[in-house]
């Protein structure tokens, strides 16, 4: 059956302590059904929000959504089943202490005229097609936590999760035999802002043209010196490396 839900114009205490990544997050959204969140202060332990499968929806309108969990908003890259979901973030603020909004699937995430605020990432964009319009992603990663995990993955695959190259918006895969599939990010008057030293933006492709990384930005974006790693990547539609 289909279901939809909508929450409107209130405060929503989220206490799963269990759910503190996306496969137990708060709010599951399963195939075929919707969430929406409109003029709401979210407060939780966990992940917030969960959307799963083809036609499964998230919507967030005008809401402060702030949680200790590792994601406000995640995807899971389990099974094929799980693709295809569509999420929207509107005039928002997100804020977690770690991976704020990961989409790690072929879907579609829009995030307009929105504040994301990450202490790992704000956003992990590693499948699907992500535009960023009008927005800001503040990432500010404590000092030791960069000087010991800033390289680690230069010789070393992504793994699952938010297991991947640290950045306020890191773009891409890079595993040989998962994550197949292309990443199409488009940044519209976008800021990044990070703290002294760290990176703004990461971006690494799978080895093909059709599964490539794609990072395409504006002249009224500021988003500081992207961090090329390897396999495809264009960036602007030049090719970065193969």
């Amino acid at each position: 059956s289909v279901s939809n839900l909508t929450i409107k114009n209130g405060n929503l205490a989220l206490n799963n302590a269990a759910g503190q990544y996306g496969t137990q997050a708060n709010i599951a959204v399963e195939t075929g059904c919707s969430v929406s969140l409109e003029n709401v202060t979210v407060t939780a332990i966990g992940a917030v929000l969960y959307p799963r499968g083809d036609a499964a929806s998230v919507t967030v309108k005008d809401c402060i959504i702030t949680t200790t969990g590792a994601y406000a908003i995640a995807t899971n890259a389990a099974t094929a089943g799980n693709y295809n979901v569509v999420i929207s973030v509107t005039g928002s603020t997100l804020t977690t202490g770690n991976s704020t909004v990961l989409v790690n699937v072929p879907c579609t995430l829009t995030i307009e005229d929105s504040t994301i605020n990450g202490a790992f990432h704000s956003v992990i964009a590693r499948g699907g097609n992500v535009t960023i319009k009008d927005s800001t992603l503040d990432n500010h990663i404590d000092a030791a936590t960069w000087n010991s995990l800033k390289d680690y993955f230069a010789s070393r695959n992504w793994s699952s999760g938010n297991t991947v190259c640290l950045a306020a918006l890191t773009i891409g895969n890079k595993h040989p035999s998962s994550y197949q599939y292309p990443t199409h990010c488009t940044l519209v008057n976008t800021t990044i802002t990070v703290g002294e030293g760290q990176r703004t933006v990461h971006i690494y492709g799978n080895a093909t043209e059709e599964l490539g990384a794609y990072l395409t930005y504006d002249a009224a974006s500021s988003i500081g010196t992207v961090d090329v790693g390897g396999g495809y990547i264009s960036i602007n539609g030049v090719v970065q490396g193969t």
